[in-house]
């Protein structure tokens, strides 16, 4: 079965959202991060792009743990997420705040292609289909 094109768009949604998330870390720093010095945040924003990269390339693949396990964090950090973008006590710069505003209706509308018709029935086919293997 050939790849809806409503996952297609959840993918791009997914690296866009990825890019836009790096933009506060370049442009505005963290006072935490920047105590540890340039090495270590190139380390952490290498580190997360290659994790994420990993896991949007499986759920291109149709790889259903990885929509589900990406489902799962999203969903766990939404609500700290959430809290950030509205604690007035948090102090943010605006960059970061409009990037979190952009970031969460992008991955969320992203899950939702994924999970919703004709995403979740690709999953299913996907799932289903026996693994090839070269010997």
């Amino acid at each position: 079965m050939e790849k809806p094109q409503s996952v297609g768009l959840a993918i791009r949604l997914l690296w866009v959202s990825l890019g836009v998330d790096i933009v506060p870390v370049i442009f505005n720093g963290s006072p935490k991060l920047a105590a540890k010095g340039p090495a270590f945040i190139v380390t952490v924003i290498v580190f997360t792009t290659l994790i994420m990269a990993f896991m949007f390339r499986q759920i291109a693949a149709g790889k259903n743990w990885a929509r589900i396990a990406y489902a799962v964090f999203y969903g766990l950090t939404l609500p700290l997420s959430i809290g950030m973008l509205f604690n007035a006590q948090i102090s943010r710069p605006p960059l970061t705040l409009i990037v979190m505003s952009i970031q969460i209706p992008l991955q969320g509308y992203a899950l939702y292609l994924l999970f919703t018709k004709p995403g979740s029935d690709w999953y299913t086919k996907a799932s289903q289909t026996p693994m090839h293997t070269d010997n």
